[in-house]
């Protein structure tokens, strides 16, 4: 089976925020809070969980968790071929808070109950 390979940098779906909606992710330790516009899931099990959308330079930021979790830039163009998963506007309801986060306004969730 061969997949199809799409340019996400060229894909206004990975720049634009879908309706507006964000939700705001909150530590459960230092209660630092993120507003995520989006997020990514690589074919390697990365997570990107979006603060800013790529500018025109294809430049981000992003809460990532992969080998290690840390909050950072990236480029698109570096990691386009690598993204499974997009999921932002009302989707960002359906999708878990990094590991050591919750989401505002709902309960803690701890790695017992994932």
């Amino acid at each position: 089976m061969q997949m199809k390979t799409e340019n996400v940098y060229a894909n206004s779906a990975y720049m634009a925020n879908k309706g507006g909606i964000v939700r705001i992710m909150v530590s459960n330790r230092t209660k630092m809070r993120f507003k995520v516009v989006a997020h990514y899931v690589t074919f390697n099990g990365w997570e990107y969980y979006l603060t800013q959308r790529p500018d025109s330079r294809g430049i981000g930021e992003a809460w990532v968790m992969g080998i290690e979790a840390e909050f950072g830039t990236f480029d698109i163009k570096e990691i386009t071929t690598h993204i499974a998963v997009v999921s932002s506007g009302a989707e960002l309801n359906e999708i878990l808070p990094a590991t050591g986060f919750s989401w505002e306004g709902e309960s803690q969730i701890s790695n017992k109950d994932v």
